[in-house]
C-alpha cells in the first residue's frame, strides 16, 4: 500500500484500486473506524482526474 499525503489538513479521501471489491471495502473499513472526511473511490487515477471532487479539496491519496 502506498500512501501520499497532499497538502498538510487533508478533508477528504481518494481510494485507487482496480478490484471494486477492495475499493468499497476500504471504504467501509473507515467508515465504521469513524473517519469523519469525505471518501471516494476510483479504479484508475484518471477516473479521478475526470471527476469534479477535485474542487478545493485536499485529498489524503490511497493506493492500491
Amino acid at each position: 500500500m502506498n500512501q501520499k499525503v497532499i497538502g498538510t489538513n487533508p478533508t477528504s479521501v481518494a481510494i485507487f484500486a482496480q478490484s471494486p471489491i477492495l475499493r468499497y471495502g476500504i471504504k467501509d473499513m473507515l467508515e465504521s473506524l469513524g473517519h469523519d472526511h469525505k471518501i471516494n473511490c476510483f479504479s484508475e487515477f484518471q477516473d479521478f482526474i475526470k471527476s469534479r471532487v477535485t474542487d478545493r479539496q485536499i485529498f489524503r491519496k490511497i493506493v492500491f
